[in-house]
């Protein structure tokens, strides 16, 4: 039996690309694509706040202390 569903579980959204003239062997192999469109180099942003210990991490979170 083949049951049809009505309701929507997801919908995508891909916009055009235009083609464009690809990036040179080697410099696509630096940046990981032959798209200069698509390369979007990754900037880190420094934080200020300090790190959290393991035992306040734990603390923080109470669903992954041990059950005893």
């Amino acid at each position: 039996m083949i049951v049809q569903r009505a309701e929507r579980l997801g919908m995508i959204s891909v916009p055009w690309q235009e083609y464009t003239t690809p990036l040179a062997p080697a410099e696509a192999l630096c940046v990981g694509t032959v798209f200069s469109e698509l390369n979007q180099p990754y900037t880190p942003v420094t934080c200020n706040q300090p790190a959290m210990s393991a035992t306040q991490n734990m603390s923080a979170m109470p669903w992954m202390q041990k059950k005893r």
